[in-house]
């Protein structure tokens, strides 16, 4: 890998992981779909902050946005098979998490 593929993946790594809503976004559709009122409910997101979040994981081929059939204005997210790709990240963040705030109750 060249140097400044390097760089672009390491600022493309930092843009995903460094914002406090993507992940959390991504584990919420782990298991199915949801409506976009139904992740804003589930995360307590802000709409603005919901809308900007879900287009950047889009755009990132994270997530698809799928319009429902019956009504034009009802939007469902999915996660992509990129974006499923990223479930055993969060889980070893997960773990990682734990031990390290066992860790720190323990000093």
């Amino acid at each position: 890998m060249k140097k400044t593929e390097q760089i672009s993946a390491c600022q493309l790594s930092f843009e995903i992981f460094g914002d406090r809503w993507n992940l959390k976004i991504v584990d919420v559709l782990r298991n199915e779909a949801l409506r976009f009122n139904d992740i804003m409910r589930e995360l307590s997101i802000n709409t603005a902050t919901l809308s900007g979040r879900l287009r950047q994981l889009e755009e990132l081929n994270l997530l698809n946005r799928i319009e429902q059939s019956c009504d034009k204005q009802s939007v469902a997210y999915e996660l992509t098979a990129l974006g499923k790709e990223l479930l055993p990240v969060i889980d070893d963040m997960l773990k990682l998490s734990s031990k390290l705030a066992k860790s720190a109750t323990q000093n």
